[in-house]
């Protein structure tokens, strides 16, 4: 797991977008687990594009900036 769908799954328990970051914290896990195998699953735009979406959705819940 990453620290993005970590802190995503901490902060789903009663959030209005709970749902939403339950799905994209399972994604971005999935993408980071494909794009690390061997042989690699999942393409460097497939591994970014999930990790942007994780990355909007949460500073959108949060109200935070990307660090």
């Amino acid at each position: 797991m990453h620290r993005l769908s970590d802190r995503m799954r901490a902060l789903a328990p009663g959030h209005p977008r709970g749902v939403q970051l339950l799905a994209a914290a399972a994604k971005f896990d999935a993408a980071i687990d494909g794009y690390f195998a061997g042989p690699q699953t999942v393409s460097t735009e497939e591994y970014m594009a999930t990790f942007q979406r994780a990355l909007s959705l949460w500073s959108e819940a949060t109200r935070e900036a990307p660090a």
